[in-house]
């Protein structure tokens, strides 16, 4: 079957781009056990515990010892999966701390297999196993998979969301638009940002989804998130007849309707400063800076995006997007 750039006509579900090679059991299980190494070394020799640790902690031992009342009293004031599975691992190995980095560290290398896939569905087999290795020993990921947060978690529902949307790239697929949405809605719940692979997702489907069936298919893939809105608000109506507790979705628009002030009232502190600047400082240096704000927002994001990338394969990902659009082109 003649292989497009972007892995469409993939008939295997395993990511095999031939449909007829086997899957790559050996090298991805040396990659996880590999991944799996390095995040223990690494929360072996982790002796800081990040402030949110130990709210985490605290919601968990609440769970585990039945005490309701006190799992939202700490500073957050919702419960998310992640407490819940360290409540679950505390039997197993006799110590929260450990609990909590043991959640932590399974799901920080789990990412690597759905990740292995989603590359998979994109690159040659060796491209693919590249790429899983290089997260598998990228410093930021190695160092996050070992604090006592939700990332890591987040991290494998996004990444395995990703996968199963892709599945429904060449054809309509409602199975692995369900499971998607339903594991960005799951993901949603330990990262609100996660909404926007939702939305985005959407965009995706009315815009460049399956001829015939792009409405249909977006239909579909909204479904679960619906149908979860509908639950929570009737939850709420009963649990709260007088008032709606949003939890976190009132988070979405918060924070947009916040970035927006905070981002005014910038540039009315500026106005005072263009008014009287100080000494030694040029009246045209502080006008510039009103008008080209937003760029040092900008220079900030892409400067954490290149630290999280990793200097050395920040410059390997510029090479390649050269490569890719080579790629797309032909």
């Amino acid at each position: 079957m003649k292989e497009t750039a972007c892995g469409a006509g993939n008939p295997d579900p395993a990511g095999n781009r031939d449909g007829t090679a086997p899957f790559p059991w050996l090298p991805l299980i040396a990659l996880l056990i590999f991944g799996l190494a390095l995040r223990v070394f690494s929360g072996w020799n982790t002796a800081v515990i990040n402030p949110d640790g130990a709210i985490y902690i605290h919601q968990a031992r609440a769970l585990y010892y039945g005490i309701w009342d006190a799992v939202t009293r700490c500073t957050v004031s919702y419960l998310s999966l992640y407490p819940i599975l360290i409540a679950g691992a505390f039997p197993v190995v006799g110590d929260w701390l450990v609990a909590a980095r043991a959640v932590s560290i399974l799901f920080g290398t789990a990412v690597l297999w759905p990740l292995f896939l989603l590359t998979r569905r994109f690159f040659p087999l060796r491209t693919a196993i590249l790429v899983t290795l290089i997260y598998a020993v990228l410093p930021t990921l190695v160092d996050g998979s070992v604090e006592i947060a939700r990332d890591p978690m987040y991290w494998f529902l996004a990444v395995s969301g990703l996968y199963l949307f892709t599945r429904t790239a060449e054809e309509y697929r409602p199975f692995y638009l369900l499971s998607g949405s339903s594991v960005f809605i799951f993901a949603a719940s330990l990262r609100i940002e996660a909404f926007l692979l939702i939305l985005v997702s959407a965009a995706y489907l009315m815009i460049a989804g399956p001829r015939r069936r792009r409405l249909r298919g977006t239909l579909v893939f909204l479904l679960p998130l619906i149908l979860s809105l509908a639950a929570f608000f009737l939850i709420q109506i009963v649990r709260h007849p007088e008032e709606i507790y949003w939890y976190r979705l009132k988070e979405i628009p918060g924070k947009l309707i916040g970035a927006a002030s905070r981002y005014q009232e910038l540039r009315d502190q500026l106005n005072l400063l263009i008014a009287r600047p100080p000494a030694g400082i040029p009246y045209e240096f502080f006008h510039n800076v009103r008008s080209n704000i937003w760029l040092i927002g900008f220079g900030a994001v892409l400067k954490h995006a290149v630290e999280a990338f990793f200097f050395p394969f920040f410059l390997l990902a510029l090479v390649g997007l050269v490569r890719l659009r080579v790629r797309i082109a032909g």
